[in-house]
């Protein structure tokens, strides 16, 4: 459950009624994150998307719940884009 906490307040610290764009969270957490951080998030995202425990809409609505008002139109789409552009800003490093 700690890491549903992490996943929870890492979306909501990043994406909220605020954040101009998915872009513009993202370097926000470039700027605010170290790598092994990063690569921390990324591990947790991935495990969330892949829980079998919460079906396709448990998880939209996890996310949806968590962004505070950004909503994502296809939430679990959008988070794997963000966890690619994670990884892709990590393998650069």
């Amino acid at each position: 459950m700690d890491d549903f906490n992490k996943l929870g307040g890492f979306i909501g610290s990043y994406w909220h009624m605020d954040t101009e764009s998915t872009e513009s969270g993202l370097q926000d957490v470039y700027r605010e994150m170290n790598t092994s951080a990063i690569e921390e998030m990324v591990d947790i995202i991935d495990n969330f998307l892949n829980r079998e425990d919460l079906d396709d809409q448990e998880k939209s609505t996890l996310i949806r719940e968590w962004t505070d008002m950004y909503y994502p139109l296809q939430p679990l789409e959008w988070l794997r884009i963000i966890c690619t552009e994670l990884k892709k800003y990590v393998d650069k490093l």
